[in-house]
């Protein structure tokens, strides 16, 4: 059994909701990582889309805020980067 806990992490801090070229090349990207098992988290700023849904269903991990709708959304974006330690 692997022991994950020494494989990189990494963290993608996103601002698109919706899936363009550069959101299709991260989730290759993401896919090819997590392949190698790096540890992998995408940070979507602007609330859910089509982009968070593909991420799903890549099975890729994800975490959805809306920074938009004021500090309490950052303040969660914080937590949850200090909590992985990219």
């Amino acid at each position: 059994m692997n022991d994950k806990s020494n494989y990189p992490k990494v963290a993608y801090l996103l601002s698109a909701a919706e899936i363009g070229g550069t959101e299709k090349m991260f989730l290759l990207l993401g896919q090819a990582l997590q392949a190698k098992n790096f540890r992998l988290k995408f940070f979507l700023l602007l609330g859910k889309g089509s982009f968070s849904l593909a991420l799903q269903e890549a099975g890729l991990d994800s975490f959805v805020v809306d920074l938009r709708k004021g500090i309490t959304h950052w303040l969660r974006l914080i937590r949850a980067l200090s909590r992985m330690r990219p």
